[in-house]
């Protein structure tokens, strides 16, 4: 049982770091493993079948348990009121979120990740968009103007996505961030709610579900782009780090897991499945990860962000699970 043991630690501590190989890897690496799609690692699953059955039963066994225990009335008196008292600062941390994130990318001169320089976007005038990320980012995050501010890196979205086409779909989560920034507004805890009389939208029912989605994408593209059409770059950083030799199997075995980890996580939140455990189990192995990996902080702080809003705010109607638990006529939402 040790092997499967060490298997198991392995997952779930290099599964949220590969999603962004190219923070660990040298440029040499990075540029060999993008020089041909690699090695399709579901080819593997004939050679492990029997670890790989396995895992996948704890896995289906695991979620069914957390759904059972989310509809526990016992549990739902004890965490009810708790969870609806945390939506409320849902919002603020999603806004923060975005301003803190766009004040990093001006400071360093980079768009959403080291690889996206502004001076490869915008040119000669990458130093007056660094200015406005700084500028729009201190708005955003004390609520002054906020969703007039969040029209900056909007912009921003569109000029990478027209130059970097569909890789910008590792960086969606940050479109989900700008489009609840403008649907909710600064929002209860702002300077605008301070100055101005606050406006509800007709749309607020969808700011959450539009950011629940797009993270979800986010992990599933940067995780099948890293690990299934370049799995180069994943069996790079398997290699260079070790993990082969500290762990009894394939290493090209190693990056199956990590790629089915990640995509269950961001299938979770797309449909709306276990959304505070999987919040809870992203944050944790990511700063395993960040730790072990030794990789560039800034870019990740989004992920902890996003994944800490979707933790206050649980879920919405247009949920999983929420659908569920209409219905078993179950009141309040799941727990986890």
């Amino acid at each position: 049982m040790k092997p499967l043991a060490f298997t198991l630690l392995l997952l779930l501590l290099i599964a949220p770091a590969y999603a962004h190989e190219i923070y660990v890897l040298n440029q040499t690496a990075i540029d060999e493993g993008l020089a041909a799609p690699g090695t399709n690692p579901l080819t593997i699953i004939g050679e492990h079948i029997g670890s790989f059955a396995l895992w996948a039963s704890i896995g289906a066994a695991v979620v069914l348990l957390l759904i059972l225990l989310s509809a526990s009335r016992m549990l739902q008196r004890k965490t009810g009121p708790f969870l609806m008292w945390l939506k409320r600062y849902a919002p603020l941390a999603a806004r923060i979120t975005l301003g803190v994130c766009m004040i990093f990318n001006g400071f360093y001169g980079a768009l959403f990740g080291p690889e996206l320089p502004l001076v490869d976007i915008f040119g000669s005038a990458a130093q007056l968009w660094s200015i406005l990320f700084v500028i729009s980012g201190i708005l955003i995050t004390i609520g002054l103007f906020a969703r007039y501010a969040s029209i900056v890196p909007l912009i921003a979205f569109l000029a990478m996505f027209v130059q970097y086409g569909t890789y910008s779909l590792t960086y969606i989560n940050y479109l989900g961030e700008i489009v609840l920034v403008m649907i909710l507004g600064s929002g209860a805890y702002s300077v605008d709610s301070r100055i101005f009389k606050q406006k509800e939208s007709r749309l607020e029912e969808w700011a959450f579900p539009t950011l629940r989605v797009l993270f979800g994408i986010s992990l599933i593209y940067a995780s099948v782009y890293a690990k299934l059409i370049f799995s180069n770059l994943a069996l790079s950083t398997v290699v260079e780090y070790g993990l082969d030799q500290y762990f009894p199997f394939d290493p090209m075995f190693i990056v199956l897991g990590a790629m089915i980890v990640e995509i269950i996580l961001g299938v979770f939140y797309i449909i709306g499945v276990d959304i505070r455990f999987t919040s809870v189990f992203l944050m944790t192995f990511l700063t395993m990860s960040l730790v072990f990996f030794g990789e560039t902080v800034w870019p990740h702080y989004v992920i902890y962000g996003v994944a800490i809003a979707l933790l206050l705010h649980g879920y919405d109607k247009y949920t999983l699970e929420s659908w569920l638990f209409k219905r078993w006529r179950m009141r309040g939402e799941p727990a986890f």
